[in-house]
Formats: structure tokens, sequence, C-alpha cells
């Protein structure tokens, strides 16, 4: 019942070099210690950043599959996308088994860091990658939208109230009671939008990324680059955070999606359906295809990726890993 569900968040990444040396310790995973990640072209920079959207992260209504894809999300340092036939591809860093998902009942796939978490087609979750404090071990029960963060993932159950599991180093598994129309995972942070559609978020709070504002939203998005973002009910995207790269920063343009990276954002403006992004451009993150149209977008800690009005997928940035090498 879910194979055409979207996801257009995501995650993930730290916005200075200063807050490289520390990613692994403020995510609560027992392994970041050991990455042996920081071996890859532009990567030996930003390495330690975060996630993946992360992020894994968006809201949760239902819609047409745009051509053969019918949901896409970007992690820190891999995407995962699942066809009209319910197969998972992922395609970037698969040192732990991140982006080695196995069947072909997906209904969504939402990458982290060394771990993915999925939604099936019976509505329960099934995760993979690395199991540090558990994140690949998820929780029973049926569901209807999961987010991956650094060290952490969340769901909706199908009651509307919310779980997290995982590293809880800053309280970001911590889920508030009540019921939930949407969850996005970050960086040792968590956001939601409440039944009533306003804000609540928890977890780590260094530089604001908690701070919500009060109003009534649509979507919301938790990333990496200590930064959170939300959309209300006109398209106007608001963001509280993190500033180093001016992720916190944007445009007034009205957005029928945006995607949270690590060092970035993008949107697709509700006029023309074309791509505007805003942060920083290091990678290439923002050098979006020229006269390109899209049907979704989605964000890593320094890729875009999207699927074009015609259904095809097509990905832009940092290629270490082989994070932008679509199928």
């Amino acid at each position: 019942m879910h194979k055409n569900l979207f996801l257009f968040a995501v995650v993930l990444g730290c916005g200075s070099t200063k807050d490289l040396a520390d990613s692994d310790s403020d995510g609560g995973s027992g392994d970041a210690d050991t990455d042996t990640d920081a071996d890859a072209d532009i990567d030996t920079d930003i390495d330690t950043d975060t996630d993946a959207d992360t992020d894994s992260d968006a809201d949760t209504d239902v819609g047409a599959c745009a051509g053969l894809w019918c949901q896409l999300d970007l992690g820190r340092d891999n995407s995962c996308a699942v066809d009209l036939d319910g197969n998972g591809d992922c395609w970037g860093q698969d040192a732990d088994g991140q982006s080695s998902p196995v069947g072909s009942d997906w209904a969504m796939l939402a990458p982290g860091y060394k771990h993915t978490c999925g939604l099936l087609t019976d509505d329960t979750i099934a995760c993979f990658g690395l199991n540090a404090n558990q994140v690949a071990t998820p929780p029973a029960g049926t569901f209807k939208w999961v987010t991956s963060g650094t060290y952490h993932s969340c769901a909706i159950a199908t009651d509307d109230t919310l779980i997290c599991w995982g590293g809880n180093a800053d309280g970001e598994t911590d889920a508030p009671a009540g019921t939930y129309k949407d969850v996005s995972a970050g960086f040792g942070h968590t956001c939601a939008i409440d039944s009533n559609d306003e804000l609540d978020c928890w977890g780590k709070n260094d530089l604001g990324q908690t701070d919500y504002p009060a109003g009534t939203f649509a979507k919301i998005h938790a990333g990496n680059d200590r930064i959170s973002c939300a959309v209300d009910f006109s398209g106007v995207t608001t963001c509280w955070g993190s500033y180093t790269d001016g992720q916190n920063n944007p445009p007034g343009t009205v957005f029928r999606e945006i995607a949270l990276g690590g060092f970035h954002g993008c949107g697709i403006r509700d006029s023309d359906d074309r791509v505007e992004c805003w942060g920083s451009n290091f990678a290439g993150q923002q050098d979006i295809p020229q006269a390109f149209t899209a049907a979704h977008i989605a964000a890593g800690s320094t890729h875009t990726c999207a699927i074009d009005l015609s259904g095809n997928l097509d990905c832009w940035g940092n290629d270490g890993f082989g994070r932008i090498a679509h199928p």
C-alpha cells in the first residue's frame, strides 16, 4: 500500500571543518572512531560529515510514481531509490552494507550514515548496514513512514505515534508522546510535525537546530549541518540552526518540495518545476543540469539527486564512493 510514497529529504553533513573533527562523538555511535571512509577524493575534507538524511527526511504524502522510480532518498555517502516493482537500488558507499538492499518488496528506503532502513510493502521496517547501538535493529509493528539520521532512525507507526532507535548521545531518540504527521532524523537531533501541524524538535541543540519556530507547517527536514528547515502551507521555507554556508537562508521562493543536505538545500519551484538551491556549492552540489525540471529531489552531504519529469534519475555534486553514479 506504500509503493507510491515519496521521500524528499535528506540528510546531512557538518557545516565546518571544526565540526568534522568531533562529529563521531556527536552521533553516539560506538563504531565511529574506527571509520575508514576518509579515503575518497573530496571526502578527505568532509568525510566525518554526517548523514545523510540524511536525513533521510520529508513528508508522508502519497503520490504517483514518476516514470520508473517511485521513491528517492540520499544518505551521507550513498543514495537509494525504489522502482515501480518495489526493487530497492542503492549506490555509493557500501563498506558496511548500507547500500545492499535485498528483495523486491520495498515501499521506501531511508539511508543514513552507515545504515539504511526502509519500509516494506507489508508496513514493517527492515534495516541493513552497521548495527552500532542497534540502529539496524528496527522495532516490531507496522508503520507508515521511516527516516534515518546519522546514528539513529525514527518511524511513524500506523497509529501515528513516534518511535526512535539507535544512538542517543543527545536525546535524539527520546521521541515525545502524541500523534504525528511527519518526522525527520538528522545529526544528533530529530524534528517532527504533530497532528496539529505544529513543530517539535529534540536532541542536540548546540547551534539552535531544535529551536523551532511557531506556526503550522506541511513538511519538516532535519539536516546534519546542525540545521533544520520546514515548509509552511504556502510553500515558504523557514530554516534554523547552523549558518556557516548560508544553508539556513533559503530564498523566498515558493517550493512544492525541498531537500536539505549537509551544506546545502534545494527545492523544486512550484511555478515551473525548476530546481533552485542555496548554501554551499564547493562540491558542485548546486550545479543543476541545464533546463532540468524535477518531479522529486533529495540531498546528501555534498551531492544532490532528483527524478525529472520524464521519470529519469539524475545526480550531481561530489562523486566520492560513486554516490552520483545512479542506475
